[in-house]
């Protein structure tokens, strides 16, 4: 299969048009009522749907579980629950993919001396009662939500519940020393699941993938760190992972990419929490490269622990450098990343907890995203009718048709790629004469084998120097 050389030409096009730290982020506090706000959670599934941000506030010992739509504009703040019982951990999704408007909230609460995990929805704007899914719980087991389960440690073992079937019961993942999940959002069928496993000072990052085979339902597990001690797994936008490391008497932050990891080298400091974002559009955009970067917490500073953000190019040698998104004193640390629109322009954003003086807020770095999902295509090649239709159905499984307009005869190639540049499949590549041309895309029968994985993909339509690309989603 040929791989796209998508990082080299981002590479060449950093180099070669604006320096890619001149890119720069608007930072400034976002979340700031009285108390403390801290255990924050972002909801994010793309560009163009329904963002929120999830947080508890404590003040005067009340804690309080908020719910913020963040995109399209910013919304008011809703409180999901309160109590004088520490609240902890909150994990959102959207409930089912009809409607990305509704969102699912669970948390822990500690409660007669052991924690809880409840759970709320957020319907239409209301909110539905509260439920329990499991009680009695011994330590805080930071749970981790998808939209039609919950995950959660329990005397060391990982648990797994379906929410949405009556009655069900948790059934074990994997049993002893596994410890702080964290689920793929947005998994509609195959959830995937990554979590620490091992004793204290020598922990493996562990993937468990959920699978259906001749009507079979289990579970495939495989270790994706390289040994040592690790911590902190993390899902990134469009599900690569992120993790930390230590070696060398520091931690040193790890993005894992198909054609191996980028670790931060650093030697003095600690780099840590990573989060990558990975979004490349196929296209020409003058002036506007495509951000490929990872985000995390370091203390590099003397005394202020700040946001820090990095390139990805796959290669290790290059994203040494850091550059901070928190520009504050105090300290700044868990970053999330998501996008939000306002008045029609989409950003970039990267949310982390603010601390100073004893105060925590929540604070954001933003940025316009180049360029926007939808609309991606060179404006210097634009021709009037030239066109790439969205493809019909999306989301598809397991066929889609692709269609497109010519204004003259030329060669046209229509390839697709995955999220992360690789070319997948060449769909056409012939002499078409001018006017429509559709084809229909059978992702079940790709050459990988079982066909593609569930997912985001980009199909990229070329005439003579004209250039144009779209978004598709495969539910498997």
């Amino acid at each position: 299969m040929k791989k796209c050389s998508l990082s080299l030409v981002l590479f060449v096009l950093l180099l070669s048009t604006s320096p890619f730290y001149s890119q720069t982020f608007t930072t400034t506090p976002y979340i700031t009522i009285p108390g403390n706000n801290s255990n924050v959670d972002v909801l994010c599934l793309g560009t163009t749907l329904a963002t929120y941000i999830c947080w508890v506030n404590e003040v005067d010992s009340v804690y309080t579980l908020y719910l913020r739509q963040t995109s399209p504009d910013s919304g008011n703040n809703i409180v999901v629950y309160s109590d004088t019982n520490q609240i902890a951990n909150p994990s959102t999704d959207f409930i089912g993919s009809n409607d990305y408007s509704d969102v699912r909230i669970v948390w822990q609460s500690y409660i007669n001396n052991h924690w809880q995990i409840l759970s709320r929805e957020y319907i239409g704007d209301s909110l539905n009662n509260v439920i329990s899914i499991t009680d009695s719980l011994e330590d805080n087991t930071n749970p981790g939500l998808s939209i039609h389960a919950v995950t959660w440690i329990q005397n060391g073992n990982l648990l797994y519940k379906f929410i949405d079937s009556v009655n069900a019961k948790p059934y074990i993942i994997d049993s002893a020393s596994c410890s702080n999940p964290n689920v793929f959002k947005n998994s509609y069928e195959d959830p995937v699941i990554v979590y620490e496993k091992g004793p204290v000072g020598n922990k493996q990052i562990i993937e468990d993938n959920y699978f259906e085979s001749n009507f079979t339902f289990s579970w495939s597990s495989r270790q994706i760190s390289a040994g040592g001690n690790n911590a902190n797994p993390r899902f990134g936008i469009y599900s690569l992972v992120s993790y930390q490391t230590f070696g060398n008497s520091v931690w040193k932050s790890v993005c894992q990419l198909p054609f191996g990891n980028d670790t931060t080298n650093n030697v003095s400091y600690n780099c840590e929490n990573p989060l990558s974002f990975i979004y490349p559009e196929l296209s020409k955009i003058s002036n506007t490269p495509t951000p490929l970067f990872f985000v995390y917490d370091s203390d590099s500073l003397v005394n202020n622990k700040a946001i820090m953000w990095g390139p990805l190019f796959y290669s290790p040698s290059i994203n040494n450098i850091g550059v901070s998104l928190s520009n504050a004193k105090g300290d700044n640390y868990l970053p999330n990343i998501s996008f939000f629109s306002s008045q029609d322009t989409t950003y970039i954003a990267v949310y982390w907890i603010h601390d100073q003086n004893g105060k925590q807020d929540i604070w954001r770095a933003y940025r316009i995203y180049y360029p926007q999902v939808g609309a991606v295509e060179d404006p210097g090649t634009k021709t009037t009718n030239f066109a790439l239709n969205q493809n019909y159905p999306n989301p598809f499984n397991p066929s889609t048709v692709i269609s497109w307009q010519l204004t003259k005869r030329n060669l046209v190639t229509l390839k697709v790629y995955d999220v992360l540049g690789n070319e997948i499949a060449t769909l056409v590549n012939e002499y078409q004469n001018a006017g429509e041309h559709s084809i229909t895309f059978f992702a079940d029968e790709s050459s990988l084998k079982g066909g593609f994985a569930s997912g985001v993909y980009f199909y990229q339509l070329k005439a003579g120097n004209n250039i144009l690309t779209k978004k598709m989603l495969y539910l498997k």
